[in-house]
Formats: C-alpha cells, structure tokens, sequence
C-alpha cells in the first residue's frame, strides 16, 4: 500500500508509518484507509 504522496508521484513506498520518501522530504506521510 503507497501513501498518498508515493501514490501521486508514483514512487516505490515502503509502507512504514513515515515511508522513506516522505521522511526525506520532510512532509508528513499520509494513507488512506480501505
């Protein structure tokens, strides 16, 4: 499951509560539930 981030930049999201990419960025790491 991708963040919202990785999902609208289509990245590769590793799935923990502060993902890679947006831990990097510095911005806070969001999932939508299903």
């Amino acid at each position: 499951m991708a963040c919202q981030f990785c999902r609208g930049r289509k990245l590769k999201c590793d799935g923990r509560p502060t993902c890679a990419n947006c831990q990097r960025r510095g911005i806070p790491c969001h999932y939508v539930p299903v």
